[in-house]
């Protein structure tokens, strides 16, 4: 065979596999979700033959559906408590503002797929019947433009999805194949598409006749999605990027050939043999292939939102939260249905006596029944003038005791069942406090909790099969809004040459700064937080302000704004923008801080100490200054006096250097006669000339 019938025979093997694995589950799918959906016209929540009986003998059959106000509890929960996706950094140069940023992308995707109505579609096919889906396509822009979106798509119905019975996960994310398929008349595919009406859908191949008719009849065309997973060897290589000095792993298959050998000569470069996971799409019509794509990712791009899935002896059961109270809604509509039967085949309360009682009167009783007469009057006595007792009323018609008490049990036993009792469903009881009342809810939310984390384990593996398309889809540069948690938009370039996952380029307005991404550097994680929509926290916050602000109104200057941006109501954000303008600087973060106003009141108060101390200094240099001047004067006079003094002694200074040099001539004379004539030295004549010298210093 070709490989087209080599996959086409593939196809239907397993799609019959699937299908007869989980017909008995489709079966309860389709039956739990009419009795969910009975009403008073399509009576889905009677047994068709037990109703035609009832028919018949016109005996009332009513729907009184209870069962879908206890859906609806699970359903409406779920939208003010939805699953949000947020992305954690782990590593390879992953930062925390780069995973602020993907999960800001992540949310622009959910924004642009309006994929809070997919799961709200998801979840309520999961509550009323067992399972809903959701799954993940992509495609371009719009016309004009090369680039891609992520866009996430609901599946109408449950039923045209036909998955791989052997995978095991809670989210079946290891799954191997599955369809999505949908049969359509053949008038309606002519129409839709003339290109392929001559393009032999039909007709006889080495498959077999019997494993094509449910594909390409005269009535009906099958056209499918047929997803599969197909493992590749492949080598997983670790290299060192020289631009940006980091080290990447990518398999070999994905390198391109002209710096393959380059990487694989480098000495740094490490290998190992992997099997690489690759998704190919296959789009048969009928007996045909007539398309063959490779999906970007590595998962099959269909999520399941399970409620309750069960497996025993080989079959397969889901159910939803209607699954349980089949029962106790169908005693219900009998008991209801008898009660009313019950009150209808009694007669009405007619006035009982005598003919001659009314005789004459009988405008009057015959419409007491409609007109409310002042008196009713009767003849008292008879023609023989014999007295006749008044009319009496006979006793009125009675309730079923059977039935109101059938019914009071059935509710009961709905409410057992299912783990919702009146009070968490809003019905008043003996809780007064607003704690209270939350934690009774709260008690009945418990119970049914599993639906919501069923639906966060879906959320989940969406988000990581987002998360892995990411850098495949954003591949070009361009800029994109992405979205922030409270609903305000933030300009992203992407940008997959960036040597970091995350930069930001300042500029002279805060607001004007450019955030750049890269999506293909780091590695980051899918972690989800189930709690109240942004909306609900919104006003939680409202209310918490206003009763901070009731308390201490001192506090309006400081968080005043804050409170009329968390309100929902007109002219609130223009309120929040006014009162912000009051609020001091360093409130705002953008003043300086209490320690740095510490500081910068002990420098004021330096520069005052300072100040004084400059002042005092001044003056002291002026008082030093006058001083000087005295002494200057003082000095001169000093000075002159001193001249003349010396002047005076002048000549007494020459006699003695006089004197002086005398005696050291005398000195030398006498050493010079001692050594010729060997006599020690005279003093006499040197001591003589002492007094001499003593007289002019002293004069001097």
């Amino acid at each position: 065979m070709s490989k087209d019938e080599d996959d086409l025979a593939e196809a239907r093997e397993r799609f019959k596999r699937g299908q007869k694995y989980q017909s008995e589950a489709n079966m309860h799918f389709m039956d739990d979700l009419k009795f969910a959906e009975g009403d008073a016209y399509n009576h889905y929540q009677w047994p068709s033959e037990y109703r035609t009986n009832r028919e018949l003998e016109d005996e009332p059959c009513l729907t009184i559906n209870k069962t879908r106000q206890h859906n609806l509890q699970i359903i409406n929960d779920s939208r003010q408590n939805k699953p949000g996706i947020g992305v954690r950094a782990v590593g390879n140069d992953a930062t925390f503002n780069a995973a602020q940023m993907i999960a800001g992308i992540i949310r622009y995707i959910e924004y642009n797929s309006n994929a809070q109505t997919v799961y709200d579609y998801a979840t309520s096919f999961q509550v009323k019947g067992g399972i809903g889906y959701i799954r993940l396509t992509t495609d371009y822009i719009d016309d004009t433009s090369f680039d891609q979106d992520i866009f996430i798509k609901p599946v109408l119905n449950p039923l045209t999805v036909c998955m791989d019975p052997e995978a095991k996960e809670l989210d079946k994310s290891d799954m191997n194949w599955c369809f999505l398929f949908e049969n359509q008349t053949r008038e309606e595919f002519d129409r839709q598409r003339p290109d392929l009406k001559d393009a032999g859908l039909g007709g006889q191949s080495s498959l077999g006749a019997d494993e094509m008719d449910s594909w390409y009849t005269d009535v009906t065309v099958r056209k499918a999605e047929y997803f599969r997973v197909v493992f590749e060897d492949d080598e997983l290589i670790a290299y060192v990027n020289k631009k940006g000095k980091t080290t990447d792993m990518i398999p070999l298959s994905l390198i391109p050939k002209q710096i393959r050998s380059e990487i694989l000569a480098d000495p740094e470069t490490r290998r190992r043999p992997i099997r690489r996971r690759k998704v190919e799409c296959l789009y048969i019509i009928g007996q045909k292939i007539i398309e063959r794509k490779e999906w970007a990712g590595s998962k099959i791009p269909i999520v399941p939102v399970i409620g309750e899935e069960i497996v025993i002896e080989g079959r397969l059961d889901r159910k939803g939260h209607t699954r349980a109270l089949l029962d106790p809604q169908r005693m219900y509509n009998y008991w209801s249905s008898a009660a009313v039967l019950y009150g209808a085949l009694q007669t009405k309360t007619p006035w009982v006596g005598a003919a001659q009682a009314i005789e004459g009167l009988e405008n009057y009783w015959n419409t007491a029944n409609r007109i409310n007469h002042a008196i009713l009057p009767y003849n008292a006595y008879n023609d023989d003038g014999q007295p006749l007792p008044p009319p009496q009323r006979t006793e009125p018609p009675t309730p079923a005791p059977v039935a109101l008490a059938g019914m009071q049990t059935a509710s009961t036993e709905m409410m057992l069942v299912s783990g919702q009792y009146e009070a968490g469903m809003g019905a008043q009881g003996n809780e007064r406090s607003a704690k209270a009342i939350d934690k009774r809810q709260r008690q009945g939310e418990n119970a049914t909790y599993h639906y919501i984390d069923n639906l966060a384990i879906a959320i989940r593996s969406l988000g990581k099969q987002i998360l892995e398309l990411i850098p495949k889809i954003f591949d070009s540069e361009r800029i994109i809004s992405i979205m922030a948690e409270d609903g305000t938009t933030l300009a992203v370039k992407i940008d997959p040459s960036l040597a970091q996952a995350y930069k930001l380029e300042a500029a002279e307005n805060a607001e004007d700064a450019v955030r750049i991404l890269n999506p293909k550097v780091g590695r980051y994680e899918v972690q989800i937080d189930v709690g109240p929509a942004f909306g609900t926290k919104r006003e939680e916050a409202f209310n918490a302000f206003t009763l901070i602000l009731t308390q201490a109104p001192h506090l309006v200057p400081i968080i005043g704004d804050i409170l009329f941006k968390a309100g929902d109501f007109p002219m609130a954000n223009e309120a929040a923008e006014r009162l912000r303008r009051l609020v001091p600087k360093e409130a705002l973060g953008i003043g300086p801080s209490q320690n740095e106003q510490a500081l910068m009141g002990q420098i004021e108060q330096l520069k005052a100490v300072l100040g004084e101390m400059l002042n005092e200094l001044a003056k002291n240099e002026v008082e030093l200054k006058n001083k000087a001047q005295e002494i200057g004067v003082k000095d001169y006079a000093a000075h002159t006096e001193r001249l003349k003094v010396v002047g005076d002694h002048t000549q007494g200074i020459f006699k003695i250097r006089e004197i002086v040099e005398e005696l050291a001539n005398a000195i030398i004379k006498e050493q010079n006669v001692a050594k010729e004539t060997g006599k020690p030295v005279q003093k006499k004549p040197v001591m003589n000339l002492i007094p001499s010298l003593a007289g002019a210093a002293g004069n001097a």
